[in-house]
């Protein structure tokens, strides 16, 4: 006895159900590509070449 207003609508003929439509993925165009990267280009993205700051006592 418990509906969704969506069901009871539905039930009533008020609102008609919409099916979805499946979207299908293009497979031709998902190929991954292999990027390779440098050293310094690991040490640029893990940020392990930037400056600290410190706060110190003065």
């Amino acid at each position: 006895m418990n509906k969704t207003l969506k069901e009871q609508l539905i039930e009533k003929g008020l609102v008609q159900l919409v099916k979805q439509a499946k979207v299908k993925k293009d497979t031709r165009t998902s190929k991954k590509r292999n990027e390779r990267l440098s050293e310094r280009d690991w040490r640029k993205l893990m940020g392990s070449n930037m400056p600290t700051y410190g706060r110190k006592k003065g």
